[in-house]
């Protein structure tokens, strides 16, 4: 029983890449660089449509990990527009941006709400990548916030079932 258990795909390739992507989606911003920052803000000033959601898209998730709160105008900004636009892309990116704001800002089930919305607008749109990432996170919280560990387990396969039957 316990060498089926870790011999499974999931214990065996796909875990180490599971938590690595993990700490990479979740870890905090040390030192988060002026510079970028006030160049994105400078091209925010002048752009529009689309190029626009994506530029508050990358500076809400730079803000949700250092400041909620700053992050969280950034997002509902482009979601609105977004979803304006009709930019279904935009629309699964800004609720994992507003995801990443709440998780920050320790509001735990309106993180999982929204990284549920946007993997499922996400494979809506094929974005199996994006799904799959979602998944993680919302198993992450599970497991290290709520100590829910089968429902952490079912998100990790849930997301091992995207990489697997997309080539990912």
């Amino acid at each position: 029983m316990f060498h089926t258990f870790f011999s499974c795909s999931i214990f065996r390739f796909r875990l180490p890449v599971i938590f690595l992507l993990q700490a990479l989606i979740f870890s905090g911003v040390s030192a988060q660089d002026t510079s970028s920052v006030d160049s994105l803000e400078n091209l925010l000033s002048t752009s529009k449509d689309t190029t626009r959601v994506i530029l508050l898209n990358a500076l809400s998730e730079i803000y949700g990990k250092t400041s909620s709160k700053k992050a969280m105008p950034y997002a509902q900004e482009a979601l609105s527009l977004s979803e304006e636009l009709n930019f279904k892309s935009g629309i699964a990116i800004s609720y994992r941006t507003i995801a990443i704001a709440y998780f920050f800002n320790n509001d735990h089930p309106k993180a999982l709400e929204c990284l549920l919305t946007s993997a499922s607008k996400a494979a809506a749109i094929e974005n199996w990548n994006l799904e799959a990432q979602n998944y993680l996170n919302v198993a992450a919280i599970h497991a290290s916030v709520f100590g829910h560990y089968s429902n952490a387990m079912e998100y990790y396969t849930k997301a091992l079932t995207v990489f697997e039957s997309h080539n990912i």
